[in-house]
C-alpha cells in the first residue's frame, strides 16, 4: 500500500456540535499502531466522492493531515 491516505470505518467517526471526532484504532489505517484521537471542526474536512470517511496520516500516525467526509456531512 503506498501513500498515507485510506478510508477508515464509519464507527470510528463521531459528529458533535463543532465537528468530527476521529478515533482510530490499530488496524484501522494501515498507519495506525496505536489508539488515535483526532478532532475536525466543520468546514476542515474535505468531500467524500465515494461516501467513504478517509484520513490521511503524515508526516506520523499521530499526525492528522486531511479529513474526508462523506458528501451528505459535509
Amino acid at each position: 500500500m503506498g501513500g498515507d491516505c485510506q478510508p477508515i470505518p464509519h464507527h470510528d467517526v463521531s459528529q458533535g456540535r463543532r465537528g468530527y471526532s476521529i478515533f482510530l484504532q490499530p488496524g484501522d489505517h494501515f498507519l495506525a499502531t496505536k489508539p488515535q484521537r483526532f478532532f475536525v471542526p466543520y468546514g476542515d474536512e474535505l468531500p467524500s466522492g465515494d461516501g467513504n470517511y478517509h484520513v490521511c496520516l503524515h508526516p506520523t500516525e499521530s499526525d492528522l493531515n486531511c479529513f474526508f467526509a462523506p458528501v451528505d456531512d459535509v
